[in-house]
């Protein structure tokens, strides 16, 4: 199967800026993007739409992307996420061992670290 082939893949970024050039990148490689910009957003696009990956910033206003993974860890089990975050602590390693969680990926970080982890999550996902 090709990446991005009918997969589809929520943004959840409070950042308008990097939420945007991740929406481009994934339609660049030619995958279906939707973005949330906090939280309570992507909590409930993700229990009205079904998605292949969730792309979830961390630390994001109203709910927080913690919130978000335990949500696909319960409600969405087959939805992979790859958690992005500057945080650096014992509670983002433990979620890097989450079932849902395929990647964390620290801020800054390079476009062809990111596209490869969303490649490889697609594939997984499929």
């Amino acid at each position: 199967m090709t990446t991005g082939q009918n997969q589809r893949v929520l943004v959840a970024e409070d950042d308008p800026a990097l939420r945007q050039l991740l929406i481009t990148l994934l339609k660049l490689i030619g995958i279906e993007a939707t973005a949330a910009h906090d939280g309570l957003d992507a909590l409930n696009q993700l229990r009205d739409n079904p998605y292949d990956l969730a792309i979830i910033d961390l630390m994001m206003p109203r709910l927080d992307g913690y919130v978000v993974v335990r949500f696909l860890e319960e409600q969405r089990p087959a939805t992979r996420a790859i958690v992005v975050s500057a945080v650096r602590s014992a509670q983002v390693n433990e979620l890097a061992r989450s079932r849902v969680v395929s990647a964390v990926v620290r801020k800054p970080f390079e476009i062809d670290e990111l596209t490869a982890k969303i490649k490889e999550s697609l594939q997984r996902s499929v």
